[in-house]
């Protein structure tokens, strides 16, 4: 397998976190920076999806082969503190400790690296931030 490029991993943890949420019957859908429509929907998920460094070929399991890391960031927007906080939640659903399939691969578990709690914006709306790392 090849390494996999940021639109294949954001494409899966996209689907990953989209899943869960269709899982309360909600509507709400997760976006990429600068492509989130308007009006604003009430409650919505920015997703980043980013390479980080691995200097020493550190590998995160038990198998032989280096594993490349990976750093996944999700803001949670939403109209009410209560709605960011359900929006958290439902990442933290979404990902702990889940493995992904990704170009033909799969992810170690997901691992929480952070979280920020819900915070006005400068529109009047609030918004969580939540990071979580995995190699594949």
């Amino acid at each position: 397998m090849s390494t996999p490029d940021a639109d294949a991993m954001f494409d899966a943890m996209q689907a990953t976190i989209e899943a869960a949420i269709s899982l309360t019957g909600a509507q709400w859908r997760v976006f990429d920076y600068g492509t989130v429509p308007t009006p604003l929907p009430r409650v919505y998920f920015l997703l980043s999806v980013e390479p980080m460094a691995n200097p020493v070929g550190r590998r995160m399991s038990g198998d032989d082969a280096p594993k490349n890391l990976w750093r996944i960031t999700v803001r949670q927007c939403a109209k009410e503190p209560s709605e960011a906080r359900w929006a958290m939640g439902r990442t933290d659903i979404a990902l702990r400790g889940v493995r992904v399939p990704v170009d033909g691969g799969v992810t170690t578990p997901i691992r929480f690296e952070r979280a920020q709690a819900p915070e006005p914006t400068d529109d009047r709306r609030s918004e969580g931030l939540s990071s979580w790392t995995c190699s594949l």
